[in-house]
């Protein structure tokens, strides 16, 4: 099927747009694995054959590209708002002052929520959405819907927030909060930034390890703390 000028040129720019951002994210990944730097991210290699497939035209690219681009439109919004709420006031001001760095991430950041929509608005064109209609010679599947999309997107950030919040959760942020308190000492606040819980099974058993990344702060610097218990 030959495209519409209007909808090859909308294919291109947004192709482009995800075979530059995931190549610079495959070459910020491999810096910081050069560096030794904890890295993590969502997009590279999957930008890159996503951009790729629709630069050629790829009508059913384009489809699955709308409902990704609303699970992690709708998700990142819910992230980004509930981690706003979470982290505390005095420790966002400490950041901006102590490690004004941060802007530039939280810029980075801004950029990748602001991609999903950018990319579901070119998509969602009418005379797009009719092209793929006509090329596919079948309305839009309801799992391949942005509504399904949103409602996935919004359902993941739901069942993590629930999770994050049992009072076994509860109970294991307490403990990882007093094992940090005595590795750096009184004097300072602390909020719980990040965790892991690893399951393993030997031949004595089911074992969990518990990974804790604290930031411990005061008026005048920062401190990340990693805490670990458990695995035995």
């Amino acid at each position: 099927m030959i495209l519409p000028e209007n909808v090859q040129n909308t294919f291109k720019k947004v192709g482009g747009v995800l075979i530059a951002i995931g190549i610079l994210d495959i070459g910020l990944m491999v810096y910081c694995i050069l560096h030794n730097q904890s890295y993590g991210s969502s997009l590279n290699i999957f930008a890159v054959i996503a951009g790729v497939l629709l630069y050629r035209g790829g009508l059913r690219t384009a489809r699955i590209l709308r409902v990704f681009s609303a699970f992690f439109g709708a998700g990142l919004c819910a992230l980004l708002f509930w981690a706003i709420i979470r982290l505390p006031k005095d420790l966002l001001l400490l950041y901006i002052k102590l490690q004004p760095r941060l802007l530039l991430y939280a810029l980075l950041a801004s950029c990748l929520l602001i991609l999903p929509m950018w990319v579901y608005r070119r998509l969602s064109v009418q005379e797009v959405l009719d092209t793929i209609d006509e090329g596919l010679k079948k309305p839009t599947p309801w799992h391949l819907n942005p509504k399904t999309g949103v409602i996935s997107g919004l359902g993941v950030f739901i069942v993590l927030t629930i999770m994050t919040s049992t009072t076994a959760q509860k109970c294991s942020d307490a403990k990882a909060l007093d094992i940090a308190v005595k590795q750096v000492g009184a004097g300072y606040k602390f909020y719980v930034s990040g965790y892991a819980i690893n399951w393993h099974q030997d031949s004595s058993g089911a074992h969990s390890c518990y990974r804790y990344n604290i930031v411990a702060y005061n008026e005048n610097e920062i401190k990340n703390v990693s805490v670990t218990w458990g695995g035995e």
